[in-house]
């Protein structure tokens, strides 16, 4: 399993199209990958889940993968909510 700890990068926060995008990033891993914002963890293949969180610019997030692909898919995570 890995972890990592990142700073949201997208401005105006993580709303439907950012999260649709996360989530289409997401659904092509294997692993089992969760996204966390204070205490609350959703799996971040989960639209609801993501959305829910509230996540805006500049708040810590959590990454979490566990399977055969954590490495890849904690990478292309952290991009997705880093870069334009």
């Amino acid at each position: 399993m890995i972890r990592k700890e990142i700073n949201f990068g997208l401005q105006g926060g993580l709303q439907r199209e950012a999260a649709t995008n996360l989530i289409r990033c997401a659904v092509t891993f294997n692993s089992r990958l969760l996204i966390g914002r204070g205490s609350r963890e959703a799996n971040a293949k989960s639209l609801l889940g993501v959305l829910s969180l509230g996540i805006k610019e500049g708040d810590a997030v959590t990454l979490s993968a566990d399977g055969s692909d954590e490495a890849e898919a904690i990478a292309a995570l952290e991009r997705c909510l880093t870069q334009a």
